[in-house]
């Protein structure tokens, strides 16, 4: 294989996405001043994660879109990514159900594209805020696997369709829309439910 400037083209496949997010990642902090710089990026590697913030790309607006999406945030952040968010619907086609679902979903993300009114998030923005400036500080992501806040558990190594969604909220959301009940773990603690969306309200 031909080098291409210092590098061979198969050895830059991955360390390209990082190149490009901190080049405009370096533009945007020029443009805007120091600790004002957001990236909106797709793709990443190792080190990505400097450059925030992360969505998980296109993907189709089905079942298995949405917890295909769920478990690959979950992936993203155990790899030290602090900030990891979604098309929320899907890039195509909103059937309603879905839609509801995943808004649902997307409210309990570190970040979220969807405009208009969101009082679930308006109400959490305190303590989104305050999940920020932890995954800053720490690296320890605002939407991370359950067995981050809990690793003396054993049984919370396999969830993949549930959160913590910072230290203290629990989020388990409903991708179905038959009578089928949603399973989810409640680890020890004490516990009380804020926000729930009735199955009948999609």
């Amino acid at each position: 294989m031909r080098p291409v400037g210092l590098y061979h083209a198969y050895k830059m496949h991955n360390y390209y996405t990082l190149l490009y997010n901190k080049l405009v990642f370096n533009v945007l902090q020029e443009q805007f001043g120091e600790h004002e710089a957001v990236l909106f990026a797709r793709s990443a590697t190792a080190g990505g994660q400097r450059f925030p913030v992360h969505w998980s790309g296109d993907c189709e607006s089905t079942w298995e879109a949405v917890s295909e999406t769920l478990r690959g945030n979950l992936s993203l952040t155990l790899s030290g990514f602090g900030f990891a968010s979604h098309d929320i619907g899907g890039f195509e086609g909103h059937p309603r159900e879905i839609y509801m679902r995943w808004c649902t979903y997307g409210a309990f993300s570190s970040h979220t594209r969807l405009y208009g009114s969101a009082s679930y998030r308006h109400r959490l923005s305190p303590y989104i805020y305050a999940a920020a400036i932890e995954a800053h500080e720490t690296g320890v992501p605002v939407q991370r696997h359950t067995m981050l806040e809990f690793p003396a558990d054993r049984t919370t190594l396999h969830l993949d369709q549930q959160f913590m969604f910072g230290r203290s909220l629990l989020v388990a959301p409903v991708f179905t829309t038959d009578d089928r009940d949603t399973e989810y773990y409640v680890p020890a603690g004490k516990l009380s439910e804020k926000f729930s969306l009735p199955r009948n309200a999609v």
